[in-house]
């Protein structure tokens, strides 16, 4: 299954929906940009497609800090 966006920020992040679950899709770095594509367990899914401001602090904190969430991401 191709993953499909849920929602999506502009140079932030994109959250999709898989045939497995979610995965959110965060733009990080400075000179060099990369994304790193972290799944979300449910409860986790959950809270992020109910709260935006969530799913905005979330993104930061990955984005802050990519070296601790890096050994998590996936290839979409």
């Amino acid at each position: 299954m191709t993953p499909r966006k849920i929602a999506e920020k502009a140079w932030t992040y994109i959250l999709y929906e898989t045939g497995t679950g979610h995965v959110l899709s965060v733009l990080c770095g400075g000179v060099g940009i990369y994304e790193l594509n972290i799944p979300l367990m449910a409860m986790e899914a959950a809270r992020a497609l109910a709260d935006s401001a969530y799913l905005d602090g979330l993104a930061a904190e990955i984005r802050m800090r990519p070296q601790q969430f890096a050994g998590q991401s996936v290839t979409l």
